[in-house]
């Protein structure tokens, strides 16, 4: 949290209001470092989806019991892949899709995936405090959702 807000400050201090959801795009075009930056950024957008993908996939059958999920993984894998098709059409633009990108993979890091593997680690060795520690990981994972979704919205609104 104290790394975010320091960068988050940072990047406000320096573009001030103007600074739009894909902060890469406030930086001047003939700057090589911001190509080298967009670049990086966009291969970490590319690269990370079959990372997190199959994981969450995995985590989310064996947790919700979904097993129509893992039977159909192609149908599942397909959709999301249409679904990243569209946002990359060309009247979409990719800062656009950078910025949905964005908000999804950072909520999903840092409170999703991290709240799912902890309720999935916790269903081998209960506890006595195990319905509120589940209760605060289930909570902590709708936050990083509803984070998700604003940065969704903050995306589609620029």
């Amino acid at each position: 949290g104290l790394v975010f807000s320091v960068i988050t400050i940072t990047g406000l201090e320096t573009f001030g209001m103007s600074g739009g959801p894909s902060i890469l795009a406030n930086y001047s075009s003939a700057d090589p470092l911001s190509w080298l930056a967009k670049i990086g950024l966009g291969s970490c957008v590319l690269f990370e989806f079959p990372l997190l993908e199959r994981c969450f996939r995995k985590t989310f059958v064996e947790l919700f019991r979904f097993p129509w999920l893992e039977q159909h993984f192609l149908t599942v894998v397909a959709s999301i892949a249409s679904a990243v098709a569209l946002a990359s059409m060309p009247d979409f633009g990719l800062d656009k899709t950078s910025a949905i990108g964005g908000a999804l993979g950072a909520s999903f890091l840092v409170y999703v995936a991290p709240a799912l593997m902890a309720l999935q680690s916790g269903k081998k060795e209960p506890d006595a405090s195990e319905g509120a520690t589940r209760i605060i990981l289930q909570g902590v994972a709708g936050l990083g959702s509803a984070i998700g979704g604003l940065g969704i919205a903050e995306a589609m609104q620029a």
